[in-house]
């Protein structure tokens, strides 16, 4: 009986350890540290999702594909909103995600102490993007990568079972990031053709070149039609756009958004006489850029052309063509974010220990994984848009991928006799020992410092004033509230987010949000409907009483109403919610 145990033992000792690191740092991230939203991006969804709005489905956000919306809200309406499936499924796929990735890290590595050192690296690395703080642009990039990694793997693997499990594996990891975000194809993409690449032109060693494609055509037809597939359902996501033409007035609209918002609004000065022609002052242009857009009248579909239109040359600048030499120096300067730093200590210890114990043969694979990293560093930081979920993208999937080099590329310390040992095989043994000793000193670093981040005190920002605010607007069901976009960011930076949280069906049903992307949605401007005022600031103007919760008062809003609806609009304190301020726009009487 002992005998079987410890030979199943060993047997799944690989599977058993994968599951076992994983679990320790879910569990040291879940203890020490609060669970939350990495940005508004992701608290957006959730409640769009769970249908807070109460009125359209909340199927319609842009950089996620209608049909995974369609199957996740369809969870949150079974079970009532009893449960948060946003938050679920990103942890629980990214925790399969990760598993699934350190099985391969050691199922491949030729000596299981290294491969155990390198998995702690890698599950260190990134658990806490996706067990702490967590955003789903992170999220796709992860299950991308691993993806990616199976479907590579795929030509390193002998069983018909393990080519099996690596092509259905691989392919619905790629299919499920890129349906939550399919630009992340885009980072890892690169990888695996290089990958497959070298495979086809150097490692099929002394056997011909079509016996080996013959031999491996299965395989690499798996990885095309998994990219296949990834492309054709973004088609299909499409079309359904297509097809409902509110959804797809929401969809370019929002690609407006994004050229202005993300990359910048026009300057003023340079089109002062357009602007003004638009009937566009500087105020209302600085309010837009403040993400405070909800007047469709004002900032109706031609005037968001128009301002799309002016930024036409410097839009040209965010072509590949046109990298800046001077964007060099900050890809390369240390990082503000602890993180980030923490990041580049452990992916710059993986590469040296490469360097020092690498098989030379795929030395051009780690290169060119590096330097497609920078590259897209680089592009990124030329048009301006490197925050850290881009950031994190971009390394995240060049990690991995050096660290499964590493673990097939591992190369045993020279043994040789006296008589034949020369400088060469001295420094070869001697780099062979550095480079054990930085997996090491990597792998032990990653241990302390996950360990100590998620120990630090983060309980004096958590206030959950989000949940109190909502919680204020339902006391008032007559009343009718705005959400400015920079109050929302805050409540999104102090609260958690837990599996079994989720705000009701209705609990917004007086609330609306008045910038960002969630703001011109189906689901945000129905509330608006459903109270009979499509634009809420004409509506204040005609003498609807209107209340904002605010961190700051909303004299740009009142400026903006007086200017284009009724000069007699005026604003006063009325109540607060925590340290919020609640305002009330009403028209002034004499």
């Amino acid at each position: 009986m002992t005998k079987t145990f410890a030979s199943w033992l060993k047997k799944h000792r690989e599977i058993l350890c994968a599951l076992g690191i994983n679990l320790l740092f879910l569990l040291i991230c879940r203890c020490f540290s609060h669970m939350q939203f990495g940005t508004n991006d992701d608290r957006d969804i959730s409640n769009l999702l769970a249908n807070v709005y109460g009125g359209e489905d909340g199927y319609y956000i842009a950089f996620v594909n209608v049909f995974l919306c369609k199957a996740l809200a369809a969870l949150y309406k079974i079970t009532n909103n009893a449960a948060n499936w946003y938050v679920i499924i990103s942890v629980g796929v990214s925790f399969i995600s990760l598993a699934t990735a350190s099985y391969i890290l050691m199922h491949r590595a030729k000596r299981f102490p290294a491969g155990a050192a390198l998995t702690i690296i890698f599950v260190g690395a990134l658990c806490e993007s996706h067990y702490i703080v967590f955003q789903f642009t992170q999220n796709a990039a992860l299950y991308v990568a691993v993806g990616a990694v199976l479907l590579a793997d795929m030509l390193q693997e002998t069983s018909r079972k393990g080519k099996l499990f690596r092509g259905i594996g691989g392919c619905v990891l790629m299919l499920m990031g890129s349906m939550l975000r399919y630009q992340s194809l885009y980072f890892t993409l690169p990888y695996l053709a290089m990958f497959a690449g070298y495979e086809v032109l150097f490692a099929h060693k002394d056997m011909p070149l079509l016996s080996w494609l013959k031999k491996n055509w299965k395989t690499l037809a798996v990885m095309c039609i998994s990219v296949l597939v990834a492309v054709g359902v973004r088609t299909a996501n499409m079309a359904y756009y297509r097809s409902n033409p509110a959804a797809l007035d929401y969809y370019e609209e929002n690609a407006m958004r994004a050229e202005l918002l993300d990359y910048g609004v026009p300057d003023y000065d340079e089109n002062a006489e357009a602007l003004m022609a638009l009937g566009i002052s500087r105020e209302d242009l600085d309010m837009f850029a403040n993400q405070s857009y909800l007047d469709k009248e004002v900032f109706n579909r031609d005037v968001v052309e128009a301002l799309v239109g002016m930024k036409s040359e410097q839009s040209a600048s965010y072509s590949a063509v046109n990298l800046k030499t001077e964007a060099i120096a900050a890809v390369f300067q240390v990082p503000d974010d602890v993180r980030q730093r923490q990041f580049w200590l452990l992916f710059f210890g993986v590469v040296l220990f490469l360097l020092f114990c690498m098989d030379w043969k795929r030395f051009l694979l780690l290169l060119g994984t590096l330097v497609v990293a920078f590259v897209m560093m680089w592009y990124f930081v030329s048009v301006g848009r490197m925050p850290y979920r881009v950031w994190y993208s971009i390394t995240a999937p060049a990690l991995l991928f050096c660290i499964y080099l590493g673990t097939l590329s591992w190369r045993k310390r020279s043994v040789v006799d006296q008589a034949d040992k020369n400088i060469w095989t001295t420094l070869g043994g001697v780099g062979h020992d550095m480079g054990c000793t930085l997996l090491i000193l990597t792998c032990a670093a990653v241990c302390v410092l996950t360990i100590c981040h998620a120990a630090e005190d983060d309980t004096a920002e958590i206030t959950d004033t989000y949940q109190k605010v909502i919680e204020y607007a339902e006391s008032y069901p007559d009343d009718f509230f705005l959400l400015d976009r920079p109050t929302i960011s805050r409540l999104t930076y102090t609260s958690t987010a837990t599996p079994f949280t989720c705000f009701s069906r209705t609990s917004h049903q007086n609330v609306c949000i008045q910038g960002g992307w969630v703001c011109w949605t189906p689901a945000n401007l129905s509330v608006l409907e459903r109270w009979g005022m499509p634009n809420v600031y004409q509506a204040i103007g005609e003498g609807t009483v209107v209340y904002m919760i605010c961190t700051v008062p909303p004299e740009r809003e009142l400026a903006f109403i007086q200017c284009h609806y009724n000069p007699n609009v005026t604003m006063a304190w009325v109540d607060s919610v925590n340290d919020l301020m609640v305002y009330g726009f009403y028209i002034a009487t004499e």
